[in-house]
């Protein structure tokens, strides 16, 4: 096989060792069960084609030890302990300890040759590209209200990659499921606490709610406008999380309205949300009667996060 020749399966593999790395971690299992043989065979089929060498002395340091361990040989030597890791390295490697070096020459580590992360460096700008472009689609079509389309661009982008996020089985992927959250975080009523916020606000928090909900992100700072400062961005997490959590609830409630399985009823719950919520924690209401979330009275300072359970034959009403 040719370098020009790497399909995305081994230039995700090649990628994984940008920075370095052992020939077998702990996902050498998922890599085999991909390939059909062993990640080590493919690793020498990769240095053979120049692309990864074996890591030398202070590669290896580098890789196996973090600074608080670089700090404590340096201890252990009466060396001083100052400076950034590649100076503590450094200084590791100086020491010329036998021990540690015969411990390094059992690890089976190796580096990217330049060639390699040339490969790997084009194709992440090629991946980020990608990236870029289909989030630009999907916050255009939410802009449009056309929710449905904005879940199909996530999934189709989901299906395409070496390994998908999740647990979601995206071949089977229906962007219809998605769509209730959507209509949730845009939809009114507006939960209580952020009906003061200006209505050009509140459309630029509900764009970067949709994204952090159909991405799956802990940190969705990266949809705000350019021009917003990381301070502001910050100051509206709180906001943020309350409409995803206001999608989430309305994904379950649209559930339970369309699965058969499901009774007629929702149990509200929380686990140590506020004592506002606790007083309706374990209670079953209605589908059409059960209130919205996040709870309008929810003293939590980080904002509620109060679930709802659908009430199927067998399941007991869970006790709070």
């Amino acid at each position: 096989m040719n370098h020009n020749d790497l399909t995305d399966i081994y230039k995700e593999l090649l990628a994984r060792y940008e920075k370095g790395g052992k020939i077998e971690d702990d996902n050498s299992d998922l890599w085999d069960s991909i390939f059909g043989f062993s990640v080590q065979k493919q690793m020498m089929e990769f240095k053979k084609m120049g692309l990864v060498k074996d890591a030398d002395l202070k590669s290896k340091i580098n890789y196996l030890h973090n600074i608080t361990n670089l700090k404590q040989i340096l201890k252990d030597n009466n060396i001083p302990r100052s400076g950034n890791k590649h100076e503590l390295v450094e200084k590791v490697f100086q020491l010329n300890d036998q021990d540690l070096i015969r411990k390094m020459n059992n690890e089976k580590i190796v580096n990217l040759t330049e060639i390699g992360e040339r490969i790997v460096f084009d194709y992440l700008q090629i991946k980020q590209s990608e990236r870029k472009e289909v989030e630009a689609r999907i916050i255009d079509f939410l802009k449009k209200c056309d929710y449905y389309s904005a879940a199909k661009e996530m999934g189709e982008f989901e299906k395409k990659q070496v390994f998908p996020r999740g647990m979601v089985d995206w071949e089977s992927f229906n962007p219809q499921n998605f769509v209730p959250g959507l209509i949730g975080i845009f939809g009114d009523p507006i939960p209580k606490k952020l009906s003061n916020l200006a209505e050009n606000v509140l459309e630029t928090l509900r764009i970067v709610a949709s994204m952090k909900y159909l991405w799956g992100v802990s940190d969705p700072s990266k949809w705000f406008p350019e021009d917003i400062s990381p301070n502001i961005k910050k100051s509206y997490k709180f906001a943020i999380n309350m409409l995803v959590s206001q999608g989430f609830s309305q994904k379950t409630l649209s559930t339970c309205i369309n699965n058969k399985d499901c009774l007629d009823g929702i149990v509200f719950y929380t686990l140590g949300c506020c004592p506002e919520c606790t007083k309706l924690s374990g209670k079953l209401f209605k589908l059409d009667e059960v209130p919205l979330l996040p709870y309008d009275d929810c003293t939590r300072d980080h904002g509620c996060i109060c679930s709802y359970l659908p009430l199927t034959e067998g399941r007991p009403i869970p006790i709070t």
